[in-house]
């Protein structure tokens, strides 16, 4: 009967140990699972990767457009603040500020002119007002407005 004790324990503890090791085969992840896993989570983040990289550039965009927008503003309300009739406007004629022999302006990591070209022999008299940005070939924004003496 002991022998019997000693068989049924070591029996059980067969048991527990095929048990325990069981469990460890079922807890484990498999290769296949990891490359499930991986497969899918690439899946969702490619297309995640490039809205945020497309959000970002739309920010950029946007952040150009109103800085060139407020300085277009400003160039304008230069034009206003000298206070010259359309025919002094008109003989003083395209010019920029700063001018080509200063340093330009220096906003949101980039360099911008504003250019004032007054169109000769318009009445009333039109004038642009242009936004440059670094290289200064064309511009960014363009303002126009007319000018007509009163009196």
């Amino acid at each position: 009967m002991a022998e019997n004790k000693k068989i049924l324990t070591t029996r059980k503890e067969e048991d527990n140990i095929n048990r325990v090791q069981m469990r460890r085969r079922n807890s484990a992840f498999t290769l296949i699972e990891i490359m499930i896993t991986i497969t899918l989570m690439a899946i969702t983040f490619f297309p995640l990767m490039s809205l945020f990289t497309s959000a970002i550039e739309s920010i950029n965009m946007t952040s150009e457009m109103s800085t060139s927008l407020n300085l277009a503003r400003e160039g304008m309300e230069m034009v206003r603040n000298l206070n010259l009739s359309a025919k002094r406007l008109e003989e003083l004629g395209t010019y920029l500020y700063p001018e080509k022999d200063k340093d330009p302006l220096f906003i949101n990591k980039k360099t911008w002119r504003i250019r004032t070209v007054i169109h000769k022999g318009t009445t009333p008299l039109k004038v642009d007002v242009e936004v440059l940005e670094d290289p200064y070939d064309h511009p960014v924004i363009t303002l126009s407005t007319l000018f007509e003496d009163l009196y």
